[in-house]
């Protein structure tokens, strides 16, 4: 019989498109299908990864200030808060440890200082006999609602407008020297009722008093660190002491031209490390004028470890200035330092001294925006709050009102853009721009916004509201 040999190869081919697939072939299949799956998953955690699992209203009443309690499981709840009318210090089940109304009379002034962690807070009552004296009386609360002690003593004209800082550490009080002034006695007031003299030592030198200007305690060390200048000398002073008053160390800087004068001073949360910041500021040309603000940072036995210099143009109508430090924050095993310029986060590694990396903050098309707080996990990771600039003309006069549009930015420890969210809030406080550098950070931003950044949780308080993110 013939065979067609064209036929028969044709019948052979159509049958072997017809042959199942071999194993190895199903076994590549379902690697891909497998990735694909896989690829799905991560897409869609990333979408969902960050998660408003919490949104809470704080009231009742406008929150003026606000600072972060933590419950043995690590959950944020407003441990003290100021209200425009009161101030409560709660519980992690919202109940109010101790109360106290802000009523005004005739005759008296009264006034808040709150440690930064929330653990104290003082309540300064000034009674006026006449315009030129009376009495301040101090009554110092803790986070349980207990009153710790009271401290009476005479006023006097000049020093009506009292703020004190509070050690977490155990409660203790300073004096701010930055309103005191030099000429007074610079005390620390403890817990005990002991007032002792942290600048007593200096009486008598030749090289001068000091004359402080900002100082800064450890949390959780009971140590005060304290940033000022001498009289007859071209020095900037950083001076560490004991909560007794007891000066451990005092590291002179020397000024690099005579309008640089320090302005800031910060301690880690134990104390291991002080960061000092100092401003210089130069007229290049009518209205317009280059800043320049000066980091250093010392360890807690006074060496100098690193020192960075950041330098930017401003003018008298534009409040913005690149070289203004606009935030700080150590992280709580103190291995971080974060910094905020006008829209650049640096990040150092303390272990070392090196820079971890500097990140940028996305364009706002124009927007005059400032950072708020900015806060540093263990991880290297950084929580960043910021608020807009919004200006607002009354008759002839201008009013700047700050935290305007607020958004929270996280940037990963390698310093990339993990996530962002924006917030609708009405800007607040009729202040006008400030001068680069000129005051310690916080004062130049809205005391009623928080942010704190934990390992895998995201805090913030923004118009008396409290967002827990998850992620």
């Amino acid at each position: 019989m013939r065979v067609d040999c064209k036929n028969k190869m044709s019948i052979q081919l159509e049958r072997s498109k017809k042959v199942p697939l071999r194993k190895s072939d199903n076994r590549k299949l379902k690697q891909i299908v497998i990735l694909c799956l896989i690829f799905s998953f991560l897409y869609l955690e990333n979408s969902l990864s960050y998660q408003i699992v919490k949104q809470e209203t704080i009231g009742p009443g406008e929150v003026e200030l606000v600072r972060f309690g933590f419950t043995p499981e690590g959950i944020a709840y407003p441990r003290c808060i100021l209200f425009s009318n009161r101030i409560e210090m709660r519980d992690a089940q919202k109940k109010p440890l101790v109360q106290r109304p802000l009523v005004y009379q005739k005759g008296e002034g009264k006034w808040i200082s709150i440690s930064k962690e929330g653990l104290y807070f003082a309540w300064i009552e000034n009674n006026w006999k006449d315009r030129y004296s009376g009495t301040q009386v101090i009554t110092l609360y803790n986070d349980t609602g207990q009153v710790v002690q009271t401290y009476t003593w005479p006023i006097f004209e000049g020093i009506e407008s009292p703020y004190f800082e509070i050690s977490d550490y155990d409660g203790t009080l300073a004096a701010d020297p930055y309103i005191y002034g030099d000429g007074f006695d610079t005390l620390l007031y403890r817990p005990d009722g002991r007032e002792v003299s942290y600048s007593e030592w200096a009486r008598g030198q030749e090289e001068g008093t000091p004359s402080f200007l900002d100082f800064d305690f450890a949390s959780q060390a009971p140590l005060l660190g304290a940033i000022g200048g001498r009289s007859g000398r071209g020095k900037v002073s950083v001076m560490l002491f004991d909560l007794d008053g007891n000066r451990l160390w005092e590291q002179g800087l020397k000024k690099e031209n005579r309008y640089e004068m320090p302005r800031f001073i910060r301690l880690s949360p134990k104390g291991s490390f002080l960061l000092v910041g100092t401003v210089a500021g130069y007229k290049k040309a009518e209205g317009t004028y280059t800043a320049e603000t000066r980091l250093y940072l010392f360890n807690q036995g006074g060496q100098l470890l690193m020192k960075h210099f950041f330098s930017g143009d401003w003018s008298s109508y534009r409040h913005a200035n690149p070289g203004s430090v606009y935030a700080v924050g150590f992280s709580p095993q103190e291995q971080f330092l974060g910094v905020g310029l006008l829209d650049t986060v640096i990040v150092w590694d303390l272990t070392t001294g090196a820079e971890v990396y500097r990140a940028s903050l996305p364009d706002t098309g124009g927007a005059q925006r400032q950072m708020l707080r900015i806060s540093v996990n263990n991880l290297g990771e950084v929580l960043v709050l910021t608020g807009n600039w919004e200006k607002m003309d009354v008759g002839q006069s201008r009013k700047f009102l700050l935290g305007a549009h607020p958004q929270a930015f996280l940037f990963s420890s390698e310093g990339q853009l993990l996530w962002k969210e924006a917030f609708q809030a009405p800007a607040k406080g009729r202040i006008a721009p400030p001068s680069p550098g000129l005051l310690k950070p916080e004062i130049r931003s809205r005391s009623d916004l928080e942010a704190r950044l934990m390992d895998k949780d995201i805090y913030l308080f923004i118009d008396n509201t409290l967002y827990h993110i998850k992620r």
